[in-house]
């Protein structure tokens, strides 16, 4: 991108540096570690990041995971794994698992962006009759750091849409699902552990957002939670990964 305007500021105790595009349209912005982004002036919402959206089938309206997680994984002689993630994976990797808020921002930017450029039902982007986002309650919902959340929160911002945390609940007490064996068993696992507060979404459109798309199993029970207790007309989802077999 060839840039007519640089100059700089101190944002959170950083410089960074602002070039325009000749057009005005995408602002390119540097910090001192040398990494840049772009973004699309208008909106603000970051446009930098290379993704490989697939669509998510389910029990739900549509869905779309926006990145595979991982690329490759092997063990190695002395234990652990050599694992290779995507670059958007490994945003999701350290916010999740390093805690780094600082990705919050950024992975938010990427969903909000796709979900107002790209994501359609039937030729009609879904932004104008979304009416509330609803992020996967957590499975330890003690923990103080809770990623889904805040990262839809921050969509909800970008997106001036409401964020719901309270209008689905879990309320029974789950072991991790990546411990038992197959479907059947996570579905059984699952069965009432969530519930609908309230009755104000009734034959609205409404977004689940969750980190990973691997065995459907969550999104397939909340869905029909929103569905059966909640009245909801289109529950669309959309996952910030997927794993290389999810789904499968």
């Amino acid at each position: 991108m060839k840039c007519k305007t640089t100059l700089t500021h101190r944002h959170f105790g950083n410089l960074i540096s602002f070039a325009y595009s000749p057009d005005g349209k995408t602002i390119a912005t540097g910090g001192d570690d040398g990494t840049v982004f772009l973004w699309d002036r208008a909106s603000y919402i970051y446009t930098g990041m290379s993704i490989n959206p697939q669509e998510i089938h389910g029990n739900w309206r549509a869905g779309w995971a926006l990145d595979v997680h991982t690329l490759s994984s092997r063990p190695l002689p002395g234990g652990g794994y050599d694992t290779e993630r995507t670059e958007f994976g490994e945003w999701v990797f350290q916010l999740k698992y390093r805690h780094d808020r600082t990705k919050i921002q950024l992975i938010a930017e990427v969903a909000a962006n796709f979900i107002t450029e790209k994501f359609a039902v039937d030729g009609h982007l879904i932004l104008p009759y979304l009416k509330a986002i609803l992020p996967i309650p957590p499975s330890d919902q003690n923990r103080d750091f809770q990623p889904v959340t805040e990262v839809a929160e921050e969509i909800g911002k970008l997106l001036s849409v409401p964020v719901r945390t309270d209008y689905l609940t879990k309320v029974k007490r789950t072991v991790p699902l990546k411990n038992l064996p197959d479907v059947k068993s996570k579905s059984e696992q699952l069965s009432g552990a969530f519930v609908v507060r309230s009755q104000d979404l009734k034959d609205q459109c409404v977004l689940l957002v969750d980190d990973l798309y691997d065995s459907r199993t969550t999104l397939t029970e909340v869905s029909k939670v929103l569905y059966e207790q909640g009245g909801v007309q289109h529950v669309l989802v959309l996952t910030l990964t997927r794993t290389r077999t999810g789904g499968n």
